[in-house]
């Protein structure tokens, strides 16, 4: 059977016909039950900090890793990996703080990773 959108067969199936900016009736909470409609649970608003940390990893760091996985990409790839879980640890730590009313979130923003030996990239000269 096909439904029509408007047709009366829809509120007999059973299919919702209120629109989204309608307002469904809601029942009134027993009166007898302790004076349900003053007291309700809420969830405590909390003020939410982002910290943004910005990995820099120099030259030296970066060629040790080299050492390890010879493919630069791969290179690049393991330390953004390793990167994140350590920057996901420390917010993982910072949830477990108890502060009033704060959150602090951890997020890190792409690793800025120097692939560029500093010797050749300022073209200092060795006299």
């Amino acid at each position: 059977m096909m439904l029509i959108p408007g047709s009366p067969g829809r509120a007999a199936v059973g299919i919702d016909t209120t629109y989204p900016n309608q307002q469904k009736h809601r029942p009134e909470p027993p009166s007898n039950d302790f004076n349900a409609a003053m007291h309700h649970r809420y969830r405590r608003s909390t003020e939410t900090f982002y910290i943004d940390i910005l990995p820099v990893v120099d030259f030296s760091l970066y060629s040790r890793w080299l050492t390890v996985h010879p493919d630069p990409v791969r290179t690049e790839s393991e330390l953004t990996r390793y990167l994140a879980t350590v920057l996901t640890a420390v917010d993982m730590r910072l949830q477990t703080l108890s502060l009033t009313d704060t959150q602090l979130n951890v997020r890190m923003v792409t690793p800025y990773l120097s692939t560029v030996c500093p010797a050749v990239a300022s073209h200092c000269y060795i006299q």
